[in-house]
């Protein structure tokens, strides 16, 4: 049993993402980004989901994020829950990045569904993704024999909450996040505007 019950923005984010994976797992799966070096020559089969992208990039990108950009923090003052989401994906540990993109992959390559959760467990360490023991995704064979594939995200506490210095600048309750738009990112047409602002 988790150690306490994710906050509403945690439970934000997996509604979020269990949307979007399930109503346009093709849109993301067919998706192509322009080359980094030749950003005006237009796509050059750079996927979405590339070995080493920036989650916190594509967090933002398709809608994964908390809605508020201000909210009460526990310190007194207000607090940034997306920007903090932000800063959270960037600084998970390359091992974790690297099983979430595993998952994400390995169900756009079989045209599946990605079911994301969150649990908080006291004394495991660094967060990790929830993996067989052979190190390969989870998957479950719903009724009408669809396969989906499990993406269950463990972590030991909440994001900090707090007028304390963020290791990327800013406060912990008010990061400073390098997930900003970038010129070779091309439009994924979801029926909701991006998040395009800087942090």
């Amino acid at each position: 049993m988790g150690g306490f019950i994710p906050s509403p923005y945690d439970q934000e984010i997996v509604a979020r993402l269990n949307y979007i994976f399930d109503t346009y797992r093709t849109l993301l799966r067919t998706h192509r980004d322009r080359d980094p070096n030749n950003p005006v020559h237009g796509p050059q089969n750079q996927p979405l989901f590339p070995p080493g992208a920036k989650l916190s990039r594509i967090a933002r990108r398709i809608g994964a994020h908390p809605n508020l950009t201000q909210a009460p923090s526990q310190s007194g003052g207000l607090k940034n829950p997306r920007a903090r989401w932000y800063v959270f994906l960037d600084q998970l540990p390359q091992t974790t990045k690297h099983d979430i993109i595993l998952v994400i992959t390995a169900a756009q390559a079989n045209q599946a569904r990605v079911v994301f959760d969150l649990t908080h467990e006291p004394n495991i360490g660094q967060p990790f993704v929830v993996l067989d023991s052979a190190g390969n995704p989870i998957t479950a064979t719903l009724p009408n024999n669809d396969i989906v594939y499990c993406l269950t995200l463990v972590c030991e506490t909440p994001i900090p909450e707090n007028n304390q210095p963020s290791p990327v600048g800013g406060t912990n309750d008010n990061p400073n996040s390098p997930a900003n738009p970038q010129n070779n990112e091309v439009s994924l047409n979801l029926p909701w505007q991006g998040d395009n602002a800087s942090y």
